[in-house]
């Protein structure tokens, strides 16, 4: 083979190749080589400073890039991509635009379960509007308090208020704490059956959000101990049936408590049903084997069927009632089989106790009624069994009274409290009241053929005290009785503070 030399010119260089024919090959593809490898270093260079210039301003990387590719395709032979250099996809070697985006929602997915919830766009909203959401999987709920954490399945249907009722809450905690939002929606109802099957629960919380619980909500929670509730306004029927842990129930302002809500609530040792009350379904307390005491400030609505009927019917170990100022019946078997019953205060405005209210009462063998009172149902006093009448049971009362009139009928005794005008009598306008913690209440009282001054004493003076003028003052949560006293008359007067 006949050697010979031939001169190369690179067309994108101003290299000269002045070789042999046998060696233009090699010699091309070592400058080839030199070219990739410097090309390559150009490129991880614009690389590093666009990783420093998208992390100042990460709206410009797009752009950077565009005009970085431009510049390699300038100096770079169109045949020879940044494929070709990298041996590798733009894309898989790297992508501003997708990496800031990217760390936007993961901060943002961070954000939100930290806040708990996530939420729904707009548009989500408004179709969700009066249907049922459901199969929310999982949420977190943090209280604003320092409560623990509650993981929970969560169910709930959206009302037509836009605010939502739960359905459904699923979990294995022992203290549960609902929140007052989820995706949201302000939580408003509690839903029937929502606790159904739960062996583990103790402890819930309910947001100032929700104002109705509904029938069966917490039936049958053995373990529960406790529930915090600040603005609930409806309990429905057995919405806490057979929660026998539970210890004490507080019912601020509710309106409606509807049938059997508390039945068998063997735990509960005191109850105070508020003025606000509307209505108080049947057998509300029911079989509350634990009751002790129980303060009834709420006249309810007469035309209503369920109204009071058997509210502490079968309280086996009730020893106390007190019926406040306002209340004008005691109902249909009201306190029928409390055989521990030995208290009874009424108020001066009762004017009804109706059929069988406080049959079965074996221990209760006095009871002083009021003026006002002019009917009275069958077997209402002093009657348990088979119509049997109760040993030694007396009615005190006047004698130109219906007191008078009962007595005599159905063969009791009867002591008039005013057959000796010579003596001292001390009348209470009103027999309780509820307080708060500061609040002051001047009582209102009568003393007739006084001796000397009268004077007022406080059971507990760290719950409330009295002064020499008969004015209370609230101090603290509890409960406590004041004695007025004239000569060797006395009344009491029960103040309970919240």
């Amino acid at each position: 083979m006949t050697d010979f030399k031939t001169v190369i010119k690179d067309e994108y260089s101003d290299i000269t190749f002045n070789v042999e024919a046998s060696e233009i090959i090699s010699a091309y593809k070592k400058e080839r080589r030199r070219r990739i490898s410097v090309l390559t270093s150009s490129a991880l260079c614009c690389m590093l400073i666009v990783t420093l210039f998208i992390s100042f301003n990460p709206r410009a990387v797009e752009g950077f890039v565009s005009s970085t590719q431009s510049f390699l395709s300038g100096i770079f032979p169109p045949s020879d991509s940044i494929s070709e250099i990298t041996g590798t996809k733009p894309s898989e070697t790297y992508s501003p635009s997708t990496t800031s985006v990217k760390k936007e929602q993961t901060a943002k997915k961070h954000i939100d379960k930290k806040n708990r919830i996530k939420t729904k766009s707009k548009e989500q909203k408004m179709t969700a509007e009066a249907k049922q959401i459901s199969s929310v999987p999982v949420i977190e709920t943090q209280p604003e308090t320092e409560a623990e954490e509650t993981v929970a399945k969560v169910n709930f249907d959206v009302l037509k208020n836009g605010k939502i009722k739960l359905t459904r809450f699923e979990t294995d905690e022992k203290k549960i704490v609902i929140p007052k939002r989820i995706e949201g929606y302000k939580v408003a109802v509690i839903g029937s059956g929502i606790f159904d099957g739960n062996n583990s629960v103790e402890e819930i919380t309910l947001p100032d959000t929700v104002t109705e619980i509904e029938e069966k909500a917490f039936k049958n929670l053995r373990l529960l101990t406790s529930v915090k509730m600040k603005n609930v306004k409806v309990i429905g029927g057995e919405a806490f049936e057979g929660c026998k842990s539970l210890k004490s129930i507080n019912l601020g302002s509710i309106k409606k408590i509807r049938a059997y809500a508390f039945k068998d609530c063997a735990g509960i040792e005191s109850v105070s049903i508020p003025a606000s009350a509307e209505i108080v379904g049947s057998g509300a307390f029911y079989n509350c084997s634990g009751l002790k005491t129980a303060y009834i400030y709420a006249d309810c609505d007469d035309n209503d069927e369920f109204s009071y009927g058997e509210t502490f019917k079968s309280c086996k170990n009730l020893q106390k009632a007190v019926i406040g100022d306002g209340v004008k019946r005691v109902y249909s078997e009201m306190f029928q089989d409390c055989t521990s019953l030995s208290e009874v205060l009424l108020p001066l405005t009762l004017e009804a106790i109706e059929f069988k209210a406080f049959y079965g009462c074996t221990k209760l063998l006095s009871i002083e009624i009021p003026r006002k009172v002019k009917y009275y149902g069958k077997l209402c006093l002093g009657y348990y069994g088979a119509e049997n009448k109760v040993s030694g049971f007396t009615i005190k009362g006047y004698r130109d009274s219906s007191a008078y009139v009962y007595a005599e009928n159905n063969g009791f005794k009867f002591e008039n409290v005013g057959a000796n005008r010579s003596e001292t009598l001390v009348t209470l306008f009103s027999h309780i009241k509820t307080l708060k913690v500061g609040e002051k209440y001047k009582l209102e009282y009568s003393v007739e053929n006084p001796v000397g001054d009268t004077t007022f004493k406080s059971s507990d003076k760290t719950v409330a005290s009295v002064s020499k003028k008969g004015v209370i003052k609230a101090l603290k949560k509890g409960t406590a009785s004041i004695t007025v006293t004239n000569n060797s008359a006395s009344a009491k007067f029960i103040v309970i503070v919240e």
